[in-house]
């Protein structure tokens, strides 16, 4: 794998375990050197075993802190004394990657009948935790980001800042709270680092297998409405992940959609910190997870072609994407895009690609076409939804590239067309038309689902 973190020095707060360990994991991959908080003494030992681990496995430095959130400005103090005193030996002392991540919970209802009232103590539990603490080492962070914008600061939020449920008056709260500020961060912070918040529904672990039936069936709905969430019974990788209680729980109580696995959550959160991650983009990220990771595989033949999901991992792919980037037809129609090695393929595809798969479930698809010495790829066809909806954006842009020699030939009609008959998506509509309405007219409405759709003839 590229390290394309190589060089760089990030921050995980509670990065001893759950999601702060998985995002450690996916950091360290990437090349990153790392400090990692704790809290309790009990995490002394697994946060330095971890680190240990990272350092051997992936030749990085990697050091961890102790230091207490809920006394969010020594927390703090400690956070960036320890920082500066193991990774500033050159001399020059730079933070490149900020992961909020250490939070706590705990529901309570108002007038509680079992747990009794909310109180102040309560509240400023979670909120010295989860916002003022954040808040304040974002701030002390600042001085020492990068200053050609290539610095990155992720905070780890929750649906729950949206979706209202019971005895979360407080959690909610304070996950809204951090979205709220990463906004403001996003332009207060704009010439130093791209600011923003990953949103997780459930994630495998024992804290939500512990939250109960009713909460299970509270967020039933949002589950059902989560891409790739149906437990996959004869995915060995996935099964052998979950133990048999578990297992038990998810086909029995939770309608057979799984929680999310953190490694997941932490892919979103990788992503967001690589060289690629763009500065333009929303600063809020909802992953419908299970997420960072394409779909289930598959192939769209048609009469002439196959479309399927780019992989990361072809060398073929990678090359495929070089060559059609470069050709000067594509470079006078879309200019240049940078792409122009295998390894900036891997890249892109390994982060935008596969978010837009994830996240959207739409995206950039292979076009390919069975020839004598074997399938060939020729262009791409891109289903992209519109954002944000409304009526000049009623849902995806439809695109294609194709290879100069490969054009007139009917290829990204028809490409287009079976993606649509696949059922991706429900509405296509193009951000301005681009001619070629005779091909327009040839992709067959079906109950009224395609709208409109302007796509060039000549491909």
């Amino acid at each position: 794998m590229t390290r394309v973190l190589e060089g760089k020095f990030g921050i995980v707060t509670g990065g001893s375990r759950g999601i702060g360990e998985a995002i450690a994991r996916n950091l360290a991959e990437k090349g990153c050197a790392l400090l990692l908080n704790f809290t309790s003494e009990s995490s002394r030992a697994p946060t330095e075993a971890l680190c240990s681990s990272l350092a051997t496995t992936h030749n990085i430095k990697c050091e961890s802190v102790q230091a207490d959130l809920s006394k969010p400005a020594e927390a703090v103090t400690a956070i960036i004394t320890a920082a500066k005193q193991h990774f500033s030996t050159s001399g020059k002392f730079q933070i490149d990657i900020l992961i909020n991540n250490a939070g706590v919970s705990q529901d309570r209802n108002l007038n509680d009948a079992n747990k009794g009232p909310i109180e102040a103590d309560h509240f400023n539990w979670q909120y010295s935790i989860n916002v003022l603490a954040p808040l304040l080492l974002t701030q002390a962070c600042a001085p020492f980001l990068p200053t050609d914008r290539s610095g990155r600061i992720v905070s780890i939020s929750s649906v729950s800042s949206s979706l209202g449920f019971v005895g979360q008056s407080i959690y909610g709260g304070t996950k809204a709270a951090i979205e709220a500020m990463t906004r403001t961060w996003a332009r207060e912070l704009s010439d130093r680092a791209t600011v923003n918040a990953v949103n997780p529904g459930p994630v495998v672990g024992d804290m939500y297998f512990a939250t109960g039936e009713q909460f299970w069936k509270d967020i039933q709905g949002y589950q059902d409405n989560t891409p790739l969430s149906k437990l996959e019974v004869n995915n060995e990788d996935t099964m052998s992940r979950l133990t048999d209680e578990q297992k038990r729980l998810i086909q029995e109580k939770m309608g057979g959609r799984r929680p999310a696995f953190t490694s997941e959550v932490a892919g979103v959160v990788g992503m967001l910190c690589t060289p690629d991650e763009s500065p333009l983009v929303s600063p809020n990220y909802e992953p419908k997870i299970p997420g960072f990771s394409f779909p289930p595989n598959f192939t769209v033949p048609t009469r002439r072609l196959q479309i399927s999901p780019f992989n990361p991992t072809s060398p073929t792919h990678c090359a495929f994407l070089v060559q059609l980037w470069n050709t000067d037809d594509f470079i006078s129609s879309c200019g240049k895009t940078g792409i122009t090695t295998p390894e900036k393929a891997y890249s892109f595809l390994q982060g935008r690609v596969s978010e837009h798969y994830s996240y959207h479930g739409d995206g950039m698809f292979l076009v390919s076409r069975q020839t004598d010495d074997g399938v060939k790829p020729i262009g791409t066809v891109s289903l992209t939804r519109g954002i944000p909806p409304g009526p000049l954006h009623l849902a995806p842009d439809i695109r294609f590239a194709m290879l100069p020699e490969e054009c007139r030939k009917g290829y990204a009609t028809e490409a287009a067309n079976s993606l649509l008959e696949f059922g991706l998506l429900l509405v296509v509509v193009a951000e301005s038309p681009l001619g070629g309405l005779e091909a327009a007219s040839s992709l067959r409405p079906s109950d009224g689902w395609l709208r409109s759709c302007y796509i060039d003839a000549e491909c």
